[in-house]
């Protein structure tokens, strides 16, 4: 026969709420649990993704900080190859202004005088082109040639124009038709230099044949 354990009414509801309250306690002591553990896992989530972020925000600045080097590098380079050109520059310019004032004072200190002068061919047909030419000295700023008829005396000057130079001897030439009428003629060069002018010294006029 079945006996049953009698509580009194009175104890009976201590009992239910004692119960209720020790399970709402372990109840509670299980969640706290939990959420304490899930708190750690995820602050240990966080401090990885911030010490990755981390390692990818220095690996990005040391690239930054390697092209800003790099780029500081190349204008520095920049930088001493513009001022090696100013100076070859202004040594350049210096060189030059060097060479201009000896080569003017060469020019001013030569004796202005005509070297040479010439017709080529000194035989030709009438109409035909002839060249005439001189060389001069003196830095001289215009150098002419008179061609004179010998039978009617009647005479032409021609201004040559500078071709080339060589030292202090200057090439002046010019291409013209030859006289229209036929006979000898004679011709000599002149050259100008301010005020002053020059002819070959000592030297007879050159003859000129127009067939």
């Amino acid at each position: 026969m079945i006996q049953y354990l009698r509580i009194p009414k009175n104890k009976f509801w201590a009992w239910v709420f004692s119960s209720l309250a020790i399970g709402l306690l372990l109840g509670a002591g299980a969640a706290y649990a939990y959420s304490h553990t899930s708190s750690a896992s995820q602050v240990d989530d966080l401090k990885k993704q911030l010490a990755s972020q981390a390692a990818q925000d220095a690996s990005k600045l040391a690239d930054v900080q390697t092209r800003l080097d790099s780029a500081d590098a190349s204008l520095t380079a920049v930088s001493q190859q513009y001022t090696q050109l100013q100076q070859q520059q202004s040594a350049d310019k210096a060189k030059a202004g060097s060479t201009s004032s000896s080569s003017n004072t060469t020019s001013s200190t030569t004796t202005l005088a005509v070297i040479s002068r010439t017709i080529s061919p000194s035989e030709v047909a009438t109409g035909d082109y002839i060249t005439l030419t001189a060389r001069v000295q003196g830095g001289p700023d215009k150098v002419a040639m008179r061609i004179t008829s010998s039978s009617t005396g009647d005479s032409n000057t021609y201004s040559l124009k500078k071709s080339s130079t060589s030292g202090n001897i200057q090439r002046w030439k010019l291409t013209i038709r030859a006289p229209k009428k036929k006979g000898t003629y004679t011709y000599y060069a002149i050259a100008y230099s301010g005020s002053k002018s020059a002819t070959m010294a000592g030297a007879k006029p050159s003859k000129l044949i127009v067939d």
